[in-house]
């Protein structure tokens, strides 16, 4: 699996390959079991990132090799939503349906419910993550490991990560951020300092989520494996 988002510990979603790699899936984990509820809308490539705002409302997006594509879920079908070009997803982060934003490569763009617009541009860096609490307090993580913070009127650094190559990134507060290294090493920020608190839990070459939907920690390695503290 690529990537998961969800609400509760019994309401989580997950996307990627399944079958040896031969299908797509989006899957859905009540609590007790996994469920395929892509349904009949076709393979999407291999998906990278799902994100949303309740079962209603879950957008997946998959990179291809020159352009990427955002789709969505309304409870009942999967459409394309997207009316610009798209290069490279790295991450889906919003605060309601009409307030959703991508980054795609150096840019993050926008989306107000029905349009896609370039909402911030970085000449030098792409954006390799994106989370945040409000409308005017939300961050990307850029390709050298340096956080920006967003205010609600400007951009400016805020945070350098201790290394570059990370898969995901989770914000609990500013005294609480979550990291997942390609190696499988989680480490915590408290605020002062970084800690290195479970070495290679994910028992996998890299983890390729970070997620906590109700006060935990969840994290799915590229095995499969499914973890949380």
């Amino acid at each position: 699996a690529k990537s998961l988002w969800g609400t509760s510990p019994d309401n989580l979603y997950a996307v990627g390959m399944i079958n040896f790699g031969y299908d797509t899936a989006v899957l859905h984990w009540d609590g007790s079991t996994w469920e395929n509820v892509l349904g009949e809308h076709g393979r999407m490539d291999s998906l990278d990132l799902v994100w949303g705002t309740g079962t209603d409302d879950i957008y997946v997006a998959y990179n291809r090799q020159y352009d990427a594509m955002i789709y969505h879920w309304d409870g009942a079908d999967w459409s394309l939503a997207q009316n610009i070009d798209l290069e490279h997803i790295y991450g889906i982060w919003g605060t309601g349906p009409d307030n959703i934003y991508v980054c795609d490569n150096n840019r993050v763009l926008r989306w107000d419910g029905s349009l896609w617009s370039i909402f911030y541009e970085n000449e030098q860096w792409s954006f390799r993550d994106i989370w945040g609490f409000a409308e005017d307090d939300f961050y990307v993580r850029r390709g050298d490991g340096m956080i920006e913070k967003f205010n609600g009127a400007a951009w400016a650094d805020w945070l350098q990560l201790p290394i570059s190559n990370m898969n995901s990134m989770m914000y609990f507060s500013a005294q609480s951020i979550f990291t997942v290294s390609n190696n499988g090493k989680i480490n915590r920020m408290d605020g002062t300092e970084w800690h290195l608190d479970h070495r290679n839990i994910i028992g996998a070459t890299k983890s390729d989520s970070l997620i906590s939907p109700d006060g935990r920690v969840y994290a799915m390695a590229s095995n499969g494996k499914f973890h949380f503290f």
